[in-house]
């Protein structure tokens, strides 16, 4: 998990002037508004963009108290007390906060699993046999699994193939590239 250098420094401004006490009910009131959407009231917005964005990572990487502790000393975010209010907030809170995301997140069907059967396409009237293919796509959005069922002929199955080979392909060209960047 990483947190800009600016939140940061805005961050341990904001820690500098609450005491641990104050600190705990600002974070609760900003969970709150994360969670529902409601003004709790009077507070900073600094500290509401700074908590909003250092929780929501958090819950997006899905770590735990103990590691969220560990990235807040690393970035030197406020004293032990301070990071200690900060991780308990936001492990009482993280599931909800994960559940917020899944909900507002997009996310992209997934493809997991693929099955086809070689048929045939008889014309009586032309005395004609065609092999097709019927192809199964299974699919997973979120948690809900489904499937796309289609049919095609031998040349747009070879077509397909060979775009998923020319994606694939760039995939691995991009990743390299990458890689030797990092």
């Amino acid at each position: 998990m990483e947190i800009p250098e600016g939140v940061c420094k805005e961050l341990n401004q904001e820690l500098s002037v609450l005491s641990e006490e104050q600190l705990k009910t600002q974070c609760e009131n900003i969970v709150q508004e994360i969670c529902n959407g409601d003004e709790m009231g009077v507070r900073s917005d600094k500290l509401y963009d700074c908590v909003c964005l250092v929780f929501l990572e958090g819950a997006k990487n899905d770590i735990g108290k103990e590691q969220y502790i560990e990235v807040l000393e690393a970035n030197e975010i406020g004293n032990k007390q301070k990071r200690s209010v900060l991780a308990e907030v936001y492990d009482l809170h993280k599931e909800m906060v994960r559940n917020i995301l899944k909900e507002t997140t997009t996310t992209l069907t997934k493809i997991i699993g693929v099955s086809w059967k070689l048929d045939f396409f008889v014309r009586p009237e032309h005395k004609e046999i065609s092999p097709v293919f019927l192809v199964t796509l299974k699919t997973k959005v979120k948690d809900n699994e489904g499937k796309v069922d289609f049919v095609c002929t031998h040349e747009e199955m070879e077509d397909l193939i060979t775009k998923l080979k020319d994606a694939q392909q760039q995939i691995e060209r991009s990743a390299s590239h990458v890689n030797k960047n990092v």
